[in-house]
């Protein structure tokens, strides 16, 4: 499968050492719209050609795939023009800024959205897949309260001159970065249609928010809590699952915990690679990644969150 990549910061270098390291992929292509740091990932990577401008890599012809790895602002618009051009696409999340920008693209006729794939990254993780398995077995109403923590040192990030973070307004710092990733999380888990109840942020040096607490509501918990607090010198994350017999804690190192009176643990000793859904796109396969519905539940749980907050979609625009 002849591949290209959009975009070479961390997320983007990432998806290249996977690419070039599995012989079922000829990555041809990578862009970044600085001319160095594309001719860099060219020769650190080893792919024959770098480029500057996205739409004419997505038009040239050449490519069966896409990995796109930009600022959300920049890949709803990329995500559009290749699949326009029946691309497969590999895409980061959260896909967009607002709702209204995916729902476009959904709702474009020449843009088969089975063809994409959302690479939100618990999908990939072995032991989530476990904890999923234990809750769809378990009985309905086993679990009473959930609790998200995310953390990690935003304060920083958003300051930080070299990233589109910098730019962010209210409502697109970590409630759109992290808190996508937990909405995602707990709707994967199984614990969707989920509903915001309320929302509360907490403004940065930059403007954006570095630290936000919402409350969900599900169909069978009495309480889903997720607090995004700023502090640490690295990202972490865990989802704490209670109830009658059950306290388990599932986070990046692995869950363990008591279950239905049981004690369980599995460790995270299996991490699949996002890049792997362009080959199931390509055979028809489930993703293990989520699809541009999933992202767009998503974005609509971020906006809700925004509303109960008190942001306006003016002030969210920055």
């Amino acid at each position: 499968m002849k591949v290209g990549v959009i975009g070479v910061g961390l997320a983007g270098s990432s998806h290249l050492f996977d690419l070039v390291s599995d012989p079922r992929f000829d990555v041809v292509a990578v862009c970044s719209r600085r001319a160095e740091r594309a001719a860099y990932a060219a020769e650190i990577f080893g792919v024959p050609s770098h480029w500057t401008d996205p739409a004419e890599l997505l038009t040239a012809g050449f490519l069966d795939g896409v990995v796109i790895a930009t600022p959300p602002a920049a890949a709803t618009g990329l995500l559009r023009l290749a699949l326009s051009q029946m691309l497969l696409v590999l895409v980061d999340k959260p896909v967009a800024e607002r709702a209204r920008d995916l729902r476009q693209v959904i709702a474009d006729p020449a843009c088969e959205i089975e063809h994409a794939v959302v690479g939100y990254n618990r999908r990939y993780q072995g032991h989530v897949h476990h904890v999923r398995d234990w809750i769809a077995a378990a009985p309905s109403d086993a679990i009473d309260v959930v609790e998200c923590h995310w953390s990690g040192p935003f304060s920083a990030r958003y300051v930080n001159d070299e990233t589109y973070r910098r730019q962010a307004s209210l409502g697109h710092g970590v409630l759109l970065d992290n808190g996508s990733h937990i909405f995602d999380t707990l709707s994967f888990l199984g614990f969707g249609p989920l509903t915001v109840t309320g929302a509360a942020l907490q403004c940065g040096e930059s403007g954006a928010e570095v630290a936000a607490k919402i409350s969900l509501a599900t169909r069978t918990c009495a309480s889903v809590i997720a607090n995004i607090t700023d502090g640490g010198l690295t990202d972490e994350w865990s989802i704490r699952l209670s109830g009658a017999g059950i306290d388990l804690e599932l986070t990046r190192f692995g869950a363990s915990g008591w279950w239905l009176g049981e004690h369980l643990g599995v460790p995270c000793d299996e991490l699949l690679r996002p890049v792997e859904d362009l080959l199931r796109l390509a055979n028809s396969e489930r993703t293990l990644g989520a699809s541009l519905t999933d992202a767009l539940n998503v974005l609509e749980l971020v906006e809700a969150a925004r509303s109960a907050a008190g942001v306006s979609d003016d002030v969210a625009r920055g």
